[in-house]
């Protein structure tokens, strides 16, 4: 169907812009529009679905050459990013007040920070004034000082606490707000648009692309806004204050900003490689895992162990080049930022020489101005990218929001015949799948079926029987001719209607997660815990219970035995009484007594008539009885017990199906989110954790408390650091090393602060000895740029070294988990804790995060542990009553901090625990189909707001911490 729609699209695109400042959404706009206003607008809407890549905006370019990404700036982007307000266009009245006060609260303590500077200035103005004589008036205006730092400390908590909150609050609201409408989308989708969508991608857009909305509306863009203000308030501080040594200070900025930016741009190549092949790594993990008996009985386990490692080792090289790279970039932020504070306080010292600085407060109040400005420039400028990453992503998402199909299943329009006979008529009906243009499926098919008739498709494989099924529900439409009900075209009768009046068993029953009503037994994810033929019976006790006019049974017997299937079919003989019934059957002993057998050969209908007279015709159905050494009149006296057919189910067997898990994510997608630790290779136990339990999957609190009991009846204790150290066998000296390169680094701010000191003393002779300053002050820029390069070394040879190391430990946990796996017995894999997609999972989650501990973040926690340490031993050497009060102050910020992460940590840890909106989106989305068919949406839409009303109030709640 070819349909212009030219002139509706700047109809859309204007309404898309109010829907960005109005927060509306334009779905629901749509469904109000007149059917031919919606054609237009779906055609152009599934035109777009292959988008042409387009090109960045100049803003976007400028920001890529200022970050040094010129050859980035001409890469197309897979889809037109949103603007910035785009983001916010779920945004109500009550969250623009947040926003403002969020953003008010950004830029004042942006300002602030340069406030600060500016009474070190006049601190260090006064210690140097030369009117030391005169204690008490020093006293007095150090005291003054002393109480504005008390007061601006205060209040620049308030302001940020107050950004914080405001920016995450609206976050949360708003991503909230963005998953129900995704959800409801995706459950208004037609099923042609599935086939081209895999569940795994929008699983993945669900998580990923909304993760990335998330970092562009919440405190990334406080950071950003704060950073920005705080540079401008420095660069208007500085050049206020003195504009020549300004001047001179300034290309710091663009210095540091260029350095950051190719650490973000070497970081991102690297990561982007990793990922990619981490993710191989977890397709072969999936497919050996869901296949593990498969795998044990042809003895191919160290096969799959070989080529799960050589997929890890790709993946380990281009992460050991991450760390390779932020340790080079990031150790040579700090030469360019030493070098010019050095270069800074000695261009100062030559302007209070030749007399264009009568104040040494100014010297003090440029200097740190300008550096607190480069030094937040550089941080925050490799997060521009994270608002173009959302942009895109709200694109890619809002596509999907907006997007109203051809077949709308949320449509109130069509006809709801009062009285239905069941009459069905194939009109000369031709068909291909979306995914298969080149590909036919029906060729001209016409068949009529009369009401009350119970008519069988049959068939090979592939010959059109399921597909002319899946047209007389809507969930495709014939390329061309038509299929009536009762005489009306099924494209103009309402879909809901439709659907409830049409009932279909499908060949694979789709069972959803809780009870049968009137029963307390749950029944799992993908009713896991029930045999394929207790999952049939409930499908079609469920189709029976709608009571539909007309019954589809695709295979409906498929999964049972012999003597089952007996029972079940005499059940649905009598359910087709009274009601129009096409049946779909391979085992041909299931429709014999249909009023008409047709049989399907490449999409038409090639025979048609009973079951007697397609025998006596002795062609394709004949065939197809001979193929299957059907014996009619044998079968009519032997017992139900005997009716065995060559393809009896077996069950029990582990198949590789999606329903297999009940853990959120599998495969690759779980490997790439994957990090924690693992050291104990039991058979019931794949984790060892660093001090509490991490799961990254919002699994329930079941399944924690029984990995738990497992280990304990295992006798697994959880593994501490000297645990995981005592583990690192043929690491050692690298470790030792890469923890002495971090423990000397951690001299750096007593080093500083000493350098900070000579300073000060050197400035001290400007009103007696000119150039004794100088002199003094070229010694200091000859320290500062010596400790520039100590650290620089430092923090590039440990960086690499502890990548190295974290890396390698990986590695080996990984492939040693990996193969304890594939080497259980079967009761292991039978024990419901033990789904093969939960394995998949903890291997890709747990193993990793055994880095925290042996990465540049050990490297953090060494360095700052000795810079405290250090700085209090000189505080008290210096003066017992300044190191005392640093020591306590410390303490009681430390006692805060600690609190506060616990907290956080115990609300991550019962967010993921009791959360079940991940569980519930997952069902939904694997499941579409299954939904409309039965014409649920409204319930499972609201059980998924239902259970994400808790995510949304603990992430808010988890806010007010942070």
């Amino acid at each position: 169907m070819t349909i212009n729609a030219n002139s509706n699209i700047k109809k859309l695109d204007a309404e898309e812009e109010e829907n960005y400042e109005n927060g509306v959404d334009p779905m629901t706009k749509v469904e109000k529009k007149d059917n031919k206003k919606q054609k237009a607008i779906v055609q152009e809407v599934e035109d777009d679905d292959e988008d042409a890549p387009v090109q960045k905006s100049n803003c976007d370019k400028f920001i890529d050459y200022l970050l040094c990404r010129g050859d980035l700036a001409n890469k197309t982007l897979a889809r037109k990013p949103v603007p910035l307000r785009g983001l916010f266009r779920y945004s109500t009245k009550f969250d623009v007040i947040l926003l403002i006060f969020g953003t008010i609260g950004a830029v004042v303590s942006g300002f602030c920070q340069p406030f600060l500077a500016l009474i070190s200035g006049q601190i260090f103005g006064v210690l140097t004034s030369g009117n030391v004589t005169d204690k008490i008036s020093v006293e007095g205006q150090l005291f003054t000082y002393v109480y504005i730092y008390i007061g601006a400390g205060v209040f620049v908590l308030l302001v940020h606490f107050m950004q914080f909150l405001c920016f995450s609050t609206v976050c949360c609201r708003i991503i909230a707000k963005i998953r129900h409408h995704y959800v409801k989308a995706v459950l208004r989708q037609n099923a042609g648009w599935m086939d081209k969508h895999h569940s795994g991608v929008l699983t993945t857009q669900l998580n990923d692309n909304i993760e990335r909305i998330r970092e562009g509306v919440g405190d990334k863009l406080g950071l950003l806004i704060r950073g920005f203000a705080m540079f401008f308030a420095a660069l208007v501080l500085s050049f206020a204050t003195q504009w020549k040594l300004a001047l001179f200070m300034f290309p710091v900025a663009p210095f540091s900003c260029i350095c950051m930016g190719v650490m973000s741009r070497k970081i991102a190549e690297s990561t982007s490689k990793e990922l990619k092949d981490v993710g191989r790594a977890g397709a072969v993990a999936e497919e050996a895992v869901l296949g593990v008996r498969t795998v044990q009985a042809l003895n191919g386990q160290e096969e799959m162990v070989e080529r799960y490692s050589k997929e890890l080792s790709k993946g380990q090289s281009h992460a050991k080049t991450k760390c390779f790279w932020s340790g080079f970039w990031g150790g040579f932020f700090y030469v360019i930022l030493f070098t010019y504070i050095g270069a800074g306080f000695l261009f100062g010292g030559h302007l209070l020489k030749i007399g264009v600085i009568t104040n040494t407060g100014e010297l003090v109040t440029v200097v740190i101005s300008m550096m607190i400005g480069a030094y937040f420039l550089g941080v925050i400028s490799p997060h521009l990218m994270v608002l173009l990453n959302a942009r895109v992503s709200a694109a890619t998402i809002y596509h999907i929001i907006d997007r109203v199909p051809e077949i709308d299943s949320y449509s109130e329009e069509g006809k709801t015949p009062t009285n239905v006979t069941g009459e069905i008529v194939f009109e000369d009906v031709h068909f291909r799948y979306p995914t298969r243009k080149d590909t036919k499926v029906l060729n001209g098919l016409s068949i009529t079926i009369k009401p009350g008739e119970t008519v069988a498709f049959v068939g090979h494989s592939g010959c059109g029987k399921s597909t002319a099924v899946g047209l007389i529900t809507r969930l495709y439409e014939a390329e061309s001719g038509t299929v009536k009900i009762d005489g009306t075209d099924v494209r103009n009768v309402n879909i809901e209607w439709l659907r409830n009046t049409v009932g279909i068993v499908q060949q694979e029953p789709t069972l959803f997660n809780g009870t049968i009503e009137g029963y307390s037994t749950i029944i799992g994810d993908g009713a896991v815990q029930l045999s394929g033929g207790q999952k049939q019976r409930i499908a079609i006790a469920r189709t029976l219970a709608r009571n539909p006019r007309i019954l589809l049974l695709d295979e409906a017997t498929s999964a049972l035995d012999a003597n089952s299937e007996s029972i079940v079919q005499q059940a649905l003989d009598n359910a087709s009484e009274g009601r129009t019934t096409i049946v779909i059957a391979h085992r041909l002993s299931t429709i014999r007594k249909a009023n008409k057998i047709a049989v399907f050969e490449k999409g038409q209908i090639v025979e048609q008539g009973t079951h007697q007279e397609l025998i006596e015709l002795d062609q394709r159905y004949a065939e197809l009885v001979r193929a299957q050494q059907f014996q009619p009149e044998a079968d009519e006296n032997l017992p139900p017990e005997e009716k065995q057919d060559h393809d009896e189910v077996i069950e029990g067997e582990v198949t590789r199906s999606r329903h297999n898990s009940d853990c959120l994510d599998i495969g690759p997608a779980a490997f790439v989110r994957g990090v924690v630790a693992q050291d104990s290779f039991t058979r019931s136990s794949l984790v060892v954790s660093v001090g509490e339990q991490f799961t990254a999957t919002a699994e329930s609190r079941a399944f924690e408390e029984a990995v738990q009991a497992d280990m304990k009846n295992d006798g697994v204790i959880k593994a501490g650091l000297i645990t995981i150290f005592a583990n690192a066998r043929g690491h050692f000296c690298l470790m030792i090393l890469a923890f002495a390169l971090a423990f000397f680094r951690g001299f750096e701010m007593p080093i500083a602060a000493f350098i900070y000191a000579e300073v000060f003393k050197a400035v001290q002779y400007y009103d007696t000895d000119m150039n004794k300053m100088i002199h003094g002050l070229v010694i200091c820029l000859i320290i500062y740029f010596c400790l520039s390069l100590a650290i620089f070394l430092l923090h590039f040879v440990a960086s690499t070294l502890f990548g190295k190391v974290s890396e390698e430990l990986t590695l080996g946990y990984r492939v040693k988990t990996f193969r304890n796996i594939l080497y259980q017995d079967a009761a292991y894999f039978d024990n419901p804790q033990h789904a093969p997609g939960r394995l998949i999972t903890r291997l890709a989650t747990d193993a990793p995060n055994v880095k925290a501990v042996v990465d540049s973040r050990m490297m953090y926690v060494i360095y700052n542990s000795t810079s405290w340490a250090v700085c209090i031993i000189l505080a008290f050497a210096s003066s017992w009553q300044v190191g005392l009060t640093g020591l306590v102050l410390s303490l009681i910020l430390g006692a805060i901090m600690f609190y506060l992460a616990r907290t956080i940590q115990k609300r991550n840890l019962s967010l993921q625990k009791e959360n079940q909106a991940g569980k519930v989106s997952i069902e939904i989305i694997e499941n579409v189909r299954t939904i409309q068919l039965l014409t649920r949406q409204p319930y499972f839409y609201g059980k998924y707001e239902s259970a994400s009303k808790l995510q949304k109030r603990s992430e808010i709640g988890k806010g007010f911490y942070e």
